[in-house]
């Protein structure tokens, strides 16, 4: 019946697995039945806004840099295709620093048009117009590119051509003028830009230096509908997506924000939870095989603590306690405190003479109290995190080490000794005679069980059994 029992136990629990969820609402980590709380979750179920980032490394050695047209085109299809992805806001108007950069040299190119056409620039016409503040930045502009100025080049080139690339030869140095002359739309873009470009003053410095090879620069996004922890991870996969397939093609993006901060290691919490849990195995396997010097009795620990680990991850499906890096420590703490109540049980099984069932008995008598006073004392300083304001808390440090001590109890007083009974490993210590009991010998040499000397071997794993001297010195036991 008990078998039946925990089979069904263990059954339940696999089904659980399936159904444990994943996350740790902000609103957890406040206390219970205060405003913040309250706040925060209002927050979580009407304002899911989030702004984020995309990043260009320049500094990647497959990027070259941004000049070149196929880039420019490169970093506008990727703000289109990002903004297509379901939960990132069309904002309408572009607001990513090329596009803005490639708007500012467009109306400055038309300004210069126009004064052009005015004659604003014959400088042999007297009564020619004055060009405009613009005009004049548009002329200096074509007239520099790299660390050169060549205003011969006034009227065969255009700052963006019929497609809205920026010209390659003068990229940098239009951004330099951009950057001093337009700060406010700078700004907006948070391009945040590193190194920044030098200063320029379009009234005094007639040559625009080149600015230098960005290796940071950030396109700003912002996110919405992600009011829990599966479509926040649906957006950091999809973003992710998008980004993975052009750092491919040579563009090196990657995204940043809060929910890629504070969310993203949800994508590995399980490769990572599995991971440890198999080193803990692992080395509570080597440990207790060096310890005990029983390879045989630490695979049977090492069972019943995969089964618990199961039965611990269904109960937290079951009643809906979600995994998360609070959760995560704490099972596999479990796992290292969980040992205990299996060893002592499994030390006091390999010392006990007789048949398994004997042993099994006998192991129990002396172990029962002794376990069960360990779990009940660890119960007992789990009771105070009951009464914490904090649902995290009780949630992930009170419920959790709660059951994981009745799973120990549990599997170290029923489990255990059942597993033991079935294919326990054979006796350390026999007699020759196969009794299941020791009479131990008087000090003066005298037998102590009516006139018979003791005859006892001890074996270690597999079955080496070692020969005694007999108290008397009278009767050597043979080794078998």
């Amino acid at each position: 019946v008990i078998v039946l029992i925990f089979a069904a136990v263990i059954g339940a629990s696999a089904y659980g697995l399936f159904f444990v969820p994943i996350g740790l609402e902000l609103s957890e980590l406040v206390p219970l039945g205060t405003a913040p709380q309250a706040f925060m979750v209002a927050r979580e179920k009407y304002f899911s806004f989030y702004p984020m980032y995309t990043v260009v490394k320049g500094d990647d050695p497959q990027f070259g840099s941004f000049a070149p047209k196929s880039v420019q085109k490169k970093m506008h299809d990727f703000v289109h295709d990002t903004e297509n992805v379901s939960f990132v806001v069309n904002m309408k108007i572009r607001t990513d620093w090329l596009s803005v950069m490639t708007d500012w040299l467009k109306f400055a190119q038309e300004k210069f048009d126009a004064d052009s056409i005015k004659g604003a620039f014959n400088e042999s016409n007297e009564d020619s117009l004055k060009p405009s503040r613009m005009g004049k930045i548009a002329r200096k502009l074509m007239c520099s590119f790299g660390d050169k100025t060549d205003c011969s080049r006034i009227g065969k080139i255009r700052l963006v051509d019929k497609d809205g690339l920026v010209n390659e030869d003068g990229f940098y140095n239009y951004l330099t003028a951009w950057y001093n002359l337009d700060q406010m739309t700078y700004y907006v873009t948070q391009a945040n830009f590193q190194p920044t470009p030098p200063p320029f003053d379009y009234e005094k410095d007639e040559h625009i230096p080149a600015a230098k090879h960005l290796i940071f620069s950030q396109i700003p996004f912002y996110v919405d509908r992600i009011n829990d922890t599966n479509r926040i991870l649906e957006m950091i996969n999809a973003v992710r997506h998008v980004c993975e397939n052009y750092t491919a093609s040579g563009l090196p993006v990657f995204p940043l924000g809060i929910p890629f901060t504070f969310w993203e290691l949800y994508l590995h919490l399980t490769t990572s939870l599995l991971t440890a849990f198999a080193i803990i195995i692992v080395a509570v396997f080597i440990a207790i095989s060096i310890i005990l010097i029983n390879p045989w009795i630490s695979a049977l620990i090492v069972i019943v603590l995969m089964l618990m680990i199961v039965v611990e991850l269904g109960f937290m499906g079951l009643i809906h306690i979600k995994l998360n890096p609070i959760s995560a420590v704490t099972l596999i703490t479990a796992v290292g405190i969980r040992v205990k109540f299996t060893v002592h049980v499994a030390l006091s099984f390999l010392t006990t003479v007789g048949t398994r069932a004997e042993r099994v008995a006998r192991t129990l008598e002396h172990m029962f109290v002794p376990v069960l006073h360990g779990g009940l004392s660890t119960l007992v300083g789990l009771i105070m995190l009951y009464f914490s304001k904090f649902e995290f808390i009780v949630m992930y440090y009170f419920l959790v080490m709660f059951f994981l001590v009745i799973l120990g109890i549990l599997s170290g007083l029923i489990l255990m000794p059942i597993i033991l009974s079935w294919i326990g490993p054979p006796v350390e210590v026999k007699s020759f005679d196969n009794s299941s009991y020791f009479y131990p010998p008087n000090m003066d040499g005298r037998t102590s069980n009516s006139g018979k000397q003791p005859q006892i071997a001890v074996t270690s794993y597999p079955t080496m059994e070692m020969g005694f001297m007999a108290t008397n010195g009278n009767q050597p036991i043979k080794n078998d």
